[in-house]
């Protein structure tokens, strides 16, 4: 079940580097040359890539909690697209949420790339 917490309502992100609509399609080849395909999924799935820089210790703190709330890629959650201001259901694509440091001359500055796929 879909929280009503939007991932954006934690932490803006500060820009959206992947929106992949993706459809599923099973081609064959036949000996003849003629090829088959079949569409296994009528509606597209989403795939977003988005990154923060320079979240703070608390921002990170943040993001951090709402990722294990939702015990990684188990429970879906709302993300506005901020390009569109449309909103989708959707889940981490990891189950796990890395961090690096934004910069190595500044302390508490971190940087976070989180993909995310429609459900």
């Amino acid at each position: 079940m879909a929280s009503t917490l939007v991932l954006n309502d934690i932490a803006a992100p500060s820009r959206i580097t992947k929106f992949a609509p993706a459809f599923q399609t099973n081609t064959k080849r036949f000996p003849n040359g003629r090829l088959a395909r079949q569409c296994t999924r009528l509606s597209p799935v989403y795939n977003f890539e988005i990154e923060y820089d320079a979240l703070t210790l608390g921002e990170y703190t943040a993001l951090q909690q709402f990722f294990m709330d939702r015990r990684g890629m188990y429970e879906s959650f709302v993300f506005r697209d901020t390009h569109t201001n449309q909103t989708y259901n959707v889940v981490f694509s990891d189950d796990q949420l890395a961090r690096e440091n934004a910069s190595p001359n500044v302390r508490g500055l971190y940087q976070i790339t989180i993909e995310l796929e429609s459900v």
